[in-house]
């Protein structure tokens, strides 16, 4: 158990432990309707805490920044529900509330956070689902980059060095996200850039040929690309 999980529980511990002890020692009339709110109490910091975990139940910063709504919601529950509790306490040295409205508030305040915590799961779903979408749509551009980095550093002809470093550039601009309908042309892109990385070592002339090849290429993916987003 990590050291975020050990420091959950022992919060909730704490509220639970208080409020057990709040309860049972403060001398009011324990009608059904406040051992009722009793009860939803106890839930409330049980849900809030299971909550509270499964929100940061991955480390790192995208699980903090993802689970704290769904945290939030857990924590707020657990307060309105303690109020509610406080409340119909405080009210039972005035009259005797019925059980009904215990239920019903505490029944209400429950299912509300309920639906939060399906929202926040579901959105937080979403999010990571789209995020990998992105990361793997930019995935192919990012070794074009490196592959052309490299060819630069390797390349043993000086006069091909600064149209090398131009095409690197053309890469490092070149809108980073691709699609389906991109994989045929990235496919032709990877194969030329494989095959300039066989030539700038060997041939001086077809290796410059090849950097025109490469470049047309990238220039008609760029193109393509702009199209598919109108």
């Amino acid at each position: 158990m990590s050291k975020k999980s050990k420091s959950i529980l022992a919060i909730y511990a704490i509220i639970f432990a208080a409020y057990c002890v709040l309860f049972f020692a403060v001398p009011f009339p324990k009608i059904g309707a406040c051992w009722a709110e009793f009860a939803f109490s106890v839930v409330a910091i049980i849900a809030g805490c299971g909550i509270s975990l499964y929100a940061f139940k991955n480390e790192g910063l995208k699980s903090k920044i993802y689970g704290f709504p769904m945290f939030r919601i857990g924590f707020i529950y657990m307060i309105l529900q303690l109020v509610a509790a406080v409340v119909i306490t405080a009210l039972s040295f005035f009259t005797a509330v019925p059980m009904w409205i215990a239920v019903v508030i505490s029944v209400l305040i429950m299912a509300f956070a309920g639906i939060g915590v399906i929202g926040s799961d579901n959105a937080r779903d979403i999010i990571t689902e789209q995020q990998q979408k992105t990361e793997q749509a930019v995935s192919q551009m990012k070794t074009f980059r490196l592959d052309m980095g490299n060819i630069v550093e390797i390349c043993s002809f000086p006069e091909l060095k600064k149209p090398l470093q131009k095409l690197a550039d053309d890469f490092r601009y070149a809108d980073p996200v691709t699609s389906e309908e991109l994989s045929g042309v990235e496919e032709n892109l990877k194969a030329q850039v494989k095959a300039l990385s066989a030539l700038v070592n060997t041939d001086k002339e077809l290796a410059q040929k090849k950097i025109g090849e490469v470049s047309a290429l990238l220039a008609d993916r760029n193109r393509r690309c702009r199209e598919l987003k109108k």
